[in-house]
């Protein structure tokens, strides 16, 4: 990728970083040895924006989210505003109305992707809120007694490069988690413009997070709502383009979902 690239992903506004997969599989003869280009491309490319080592993958099949949320009962969320459903391509065929809801398969992946409405930022920070919401209501209870049915949704769920030798650490991990607040670290306006982005910054920002989270910084003051209150919401997310998104920077995603 350095060779075809030495100065960044940058032949035009198609080259983003969704479409490295693509340009990959158009050039697997460049990736010899390499069993799926488009995943290799993609790794390299998020390891240089953030200045990480990228050990394992996963690939989510959207219509495999959708059944595995079905099978676990649906998901709590806070629809702030009315989500259509539908839209950007095809008819709007129906709403998520707004409150606090518990969402089915269908629902939720339409609130995550929905965007007819909302800004692609504003989109994404809707998505940290089901990615929060799942982390924290799916207990090991639940996923015990819908073992058979997240088992069958799973067939078409993900796909991923862990060894199984690593699972049991994954899901001790997983356990962990759910007992901590998720912080969220996003390289979106005003911090990051997505079309010219400083990679500087945005390896400064991921150090700073992983330095608060190893506890070698002191961690800032948790605001529920680290926005201006007269922002309002846009597409169902707290904030808006110019002031940024609360889920897409806070430092505890569930207090402002």
């Amino acid at each position: 990728m350095h060779e075809q690239f030495p100065d960044g992903y940058d032949c035009g506004p198609e080259c983003e970083l969704n479409s490295l997969a693509t340009w990959a599989a158009d050039h697997e003869e460049l990736f010899k040895g390499v069993g799926n280009p488009g995943i290799e491309a993609t790794k390299q490319g998020v390891e240089g924006i953030t200045g990480l080592k990228i050990n394992y993958y996963a690939m989510v099949n959207m219509q495999g989210f959708r059944r595995l949320v079905t099978a676990v009962g649906g998901v709590e969320l806070n629809v702030r505003d009315r989500i259509p459903i539908g839209g950007i391509g095809g008819p709007i065929t129906g709403y998520i109305e707004p409150g606090k809801r518990r969402l089915n398969g269908f629902e939720t992946l339409w609130f995550a992707r929905s965007r007819v409405a909302a800004d692609d930022y504003s989109r994404m920070a809707r998505q940290k809120c089901v990615l929060n919401a799942m982390l924290h209501q799916l207990s090991p209870k639940t996923v015990l007694l819908k073992f058979e049915d997240i088992a069958k949704a799973s067939e078409a769920l993900i796909s991923t490069d862990l060894p199984k030798g690593e699972v049991d650490r994954f899901m001790q991990l997983v356990l962990k988690a759910r007992q901590q607040p998720m912080r969220s670290v996003s390289f979106v306006p005003p911090m990051v413009s997505t079309s010219d982005p400083d990679i500087d910054t945005i390896h400064g920002a991921v150090e700073k997070a992983i330095d608060r989270s190893e506890g070698k910084v002191e961690p800032r003051p948790t605001a529920k709502q680290p926005i201006p209150a007269n922002t309002g919401t846009t597409g169902g997310s707290l904030g808006n383009i110019k002031d940024g998104y609360a889920a897409n920077q806070a430092e505890d995603v569930g207090e402002v979902c």
